[in-house]
């Protein structure tokens, strides 16, 4: 009975030895997984290789400040950019040749499900010169993304049905929307919106106020 009971008080300390071991490797992958979710870390002034290219833009080409937006057009938060802010950043800041400012899109489709084709149904409205116009309907529609929907706003807005149609679904359009993601994510981008001041990163919804701190800082 002595030796059974000294088996089983060493098969209970060996069980939590192994209990312990398994709890640590645990802590430690999941240490791992979880700082591998966060951006990159960023120095106070850490500026990003990031380029305008063909993706919409407004404002001046020799604006003294680039601002590059990674976007979501499911994304609440960058709604409430869109709508209620980004209107008087475009009078104060665009139209006055301070700013370029540079849209690209950043569906994150694993919450967003129906925001990679709203994306897709934006650059083909880009493809005809309309990307503002669609982009604000979209965000003011973001419960109403559905492929017929997507296609009425685009003939509401005049465009040639024909060219938006042939441009939607082909794999070179999601081809576009990819270059953008992975632009994205070697610079950091973990959600939307971020938006790169010249290169310097900065995430969240920017009021008007919020965003003449941002361009005062960069042309100082």
């Amino acid at each position: 009975m002595k030796e059974e009971k000294v088996d089983l008080k060493e098969s209970r300390q060996e069980n939590l030895i192994a209990f312990g071991v398994v709890l640590l490797i645990a802590v430690v992958i999941g240490y791992f997984v979880y700082k591998g979710m966060q951006p990159p870390e960023q120095e106070a002034d850490q500026r990003f290789d990031l380029y305008v290219g063909g993706s919409p833009k407004l404002g001046s080409d020799n604006a003294p400040v680039t601002v590059i937006e990674f976007s979501d057009f499911e994304c609440p938060h960058c709604s409430i950019f869109a709508l209620e802010h980004f209107p008087q950043i475009k009078e104060q800041f665009i139209d006055t040749g301070q700013v370029r400012f540079s849209y690209k899109n950043f569906p994150l489709t694993s919450i967003h499900p129906k925001a990679l084709r709203a994306s897709l149904a934006a650059l083909c409205a880009h493809e005809q010169d309309a990307f503002w116009e669609y982009h604000d309907v979209l965000y003011e529609h973001q419960q109403a993304l559905e492929i017929g929907q997507l296609q009425g706003y685009a003939k509401e807005l005049g465009l040639n049905m024909t060219v938006f149609n042939e441009c939607f679904i082909p794999e070179a359009t999601k081809e576009l929307v990819e270059q953008d993601k992975q632009l994205g994510g070697r610079s950091g981008v973990r959600g939307t919106p971020t938006f790169f001041f010249n290169g310097r990163r900065v995430t969240g919804v920017l009021t008007p106020e919020k965003f003449a701190e941002e361009v005062k800082r960069e042309l100082e």
